[in-house]
């Protein structure tokens, strides 16, 4: 219930009423019974449910989800992995310098088969890219393709890069086959999808199909980041595997960062895959014991388990203890500057974009006091922040003309009155310029960012700011090779230790419409126990739940 106001006021807040206060209630309260009656299904059969547990579910959401459970039914479930001596052999020659687990192995072989649909789960640090790498050879071999997209085109890009892969965002690839989205006016994203020959409402040209991006039988489309796969993109994705007579294998981490929209796609193909494999040996970080407790973190439930968790980060040193917000955004300041000194790379993680920002520009500062940024020349990035030669920056949106993609981090080698020359920051080499009015609507500061921006990336060091959830922890401490650690705010360790276990708290994934009625009856349950003092404040994942009104 308190969903569906917070949607309906939202909604309404875009008409911009005014109006006297008990009209606008009278108003509210109309619009969401009306929301509730149109377009939710109850999960409970009470009459009777408290308001804050959550029993609605968009209608269209339900939709989503069983129209993507009915495709994936469809795939068949014959074939088989490539035979494990074949890839050994192959991996042997591709990467001479590594070892590759059986974890692996597995996960390329099943790549390179014939399963139509398979699901590779790895936790932060498994190799996946490694894999990925092998299996594109394997492909190859074959007269296949791998074909990798990504819910960013950051992530399809390093993908490809890393493993020799054709690439693409998720998107791009869509684009190419026709569909076309917008978001209309009640939010809600809708799908088209144009035939060759066909007028593009959006550029006035005619549309000839897929051309660069087209898919052969037998190619074999991998979804990197497959956690963060939301339901309607998936939807239309598997209805092109199946139209093309390709093959589907989801590679992710649902325990990483959620997608921004509906949840729950990567968990639907995982149960209708042929073939799952679970990378499990973690090779990312130097300290093996390290590597043990992040597969911990990541599987955390109960409370017993979280409070386990977090007395062992407490008693390993990985928990820095502040007395407020400042000194935190001191701390990360702090810790930018020591890392850059030793020459180490390092991730600096926020809950929020904001707190980003403003531990972003307190960088900028600093070093302006200490003479590594100069003034002289400067150009305004979003909001009509300050950017400076030398000042990493992070771009914000996909610009295939200038070359840049949404969330890529950079540094700025120069400013001209016409341009600002961007170089990359994992590789100075790689240079691209983008115009004044890009950057003042699409570039800020990129010292410090949410865990949509450090997900993927890999550097020597990791901090992780206060208030962050389950997913921003568990990614946070993951990034970092040699040292990864978290800031608290808490007065003493008792309080840090009851934060901590608080942050391990997860919503659980409810990919199907019977998962989300069994989380609203246990929901229902806790909240007509005796011991219930307040509402939970961990949601579940309903796909979103919020009804899109």
């Amino acid at each position: 219930m308190f969903d569906v106001r917070a949607g309906v006021l939202r909604a309404l807040a875009t008409t911009g009423p005014v109006t006297e206060r008990d009209t606008l209630d009278h108003l509210v309260t109309d619009l969401v019974e009306r929301a509730i009656t149109s377009h939710t299904v109850h999960l409970l059969d009470e009459e009777q449910v408290p308001d804050h547990v959550k029993h609605l579910v968009a209608t269209r959401t339900a939709i989503v989800k069983n129209s993507l459970a009915g495709q994936l039914e469809l795939f068949p479930i014959d074939g088989a992995a490539q035979a494990v001596e074949a890839i050994t052999r192959l991996a042997a020659v591709i990467e001479p310098g590594k070892h590759l687990d059986e974890g692996q192995i597995a996960g390329a072989a099943t790549i390179a088969g014939t399963h139509r649909l398979a699901t590779v789960i790895g936790a932060a640090g498994t190799g996946k890219t490694t894999m990925l790498k092998v299996a594109a050879a394997a492909l190859h071999l074959q007269g296949r393709r791998l074909v990798v997209v990504a819910p960013t085109k950051k992530a399809a890009t390093v993908a490809g890069r890393e493993s020799g892969a054709d690439a693409s965002s998720l998107h791009q690839l869509l684009h190419a086959y026709g569909w076309r989205w917008h978001e209309d006016p009640a939010g809600h994203t809708e799908w088209t999808r144009l035939v060759p020959g066909e007028t593009d409402p959006a550029t006035g040209n005619t549309y000839t199909g897929p051309r660069d991006h087209a898919l052969r039988a037998g190619d074999r489309v991998v979804v990197d980041e497959a956690g963060m796969l939301e339901l309607e993109t998936a939807n239309t994705l598997v209805e092109l595997v199946r139209e093309t007579g390709t093959s589907l294998t989801a590679v992710g981490d649902p325990q990483q960062a959620l997608p921004v929209g509906h949840s729950g796609a990567m968990e639907l193909i995982r149960r209708a895959s042929a073939n799952n494999i679970e990378l499990i040996d973690i090779h990312r970080f130097k300290d093996p014991q390290w590597g043990e407790l992040t597969r911990e973190l990541r599987r955390a439930r109960g409370a017993e388990e979280r409070e386990a968790v977090a007395t062992r980060l407490i008693e390993t040193g990985h928990v820095r203890q502040v007395n407020n917000t400042s000194e935190a955004q001191q701390v990360m300041v702090d810790a930018w500057l020591n890392a850059t000194s030793a020459r180490k790379t390092i991730s600096l993680v926020t809950a929020t974009h904001a707190e980003a920002q403003t531990v972003s520009e307190a960088i900028q500062t600093r070093r302006i006091s200490d003479g590594s940024l100069r003034t002289d020349r400067t150009a305004t990035g979003q909001a009509g922040q300050l950017l400076l030669e030398g000042d990493v920056v992070q771009t914000r949106r996909n610009d295939s003309l200038a070359g840049v993609e949404n969330r890529q981090s950079w540094v700025i080698a120069s400013i001209s009155d016409e341009s600002i020359l961007l170089a990359s920051a994992t590789d100075s080499t790689q240079l691209r310029k983008v115009r004044h009015e890009y950057a003042t609507q699409h570039l800020h500061l990129g010292y410090a960012s949410t865990v949509y921006g450090a997900q993927g990336e890999t550097t020597d060091r990791s901090l992780v700011g206060p208030g962050v959830d389950a997913a921003g922890l568990y990614v946070g401490l993951t990034r970092g090779r040699e040292s990864n650690n978290i800031i608290l705010t808490a007065p003493n360790t008792r309080a840090a230790k009851t934060a901590l276990i608080d942050m391990l708290q997860r919503g659980t994934i409810e990919a199907t419409i019977d998962a989300s009625r069994e989380a609203a009856r246990a929901e229902l349950r806790r909240a007509a126990s005796p011991d219930a003092a307040a509402p939970l404040v961990v949601p579940s994942v309903a796909g979103h739940s919020t009804p899109s009104l």
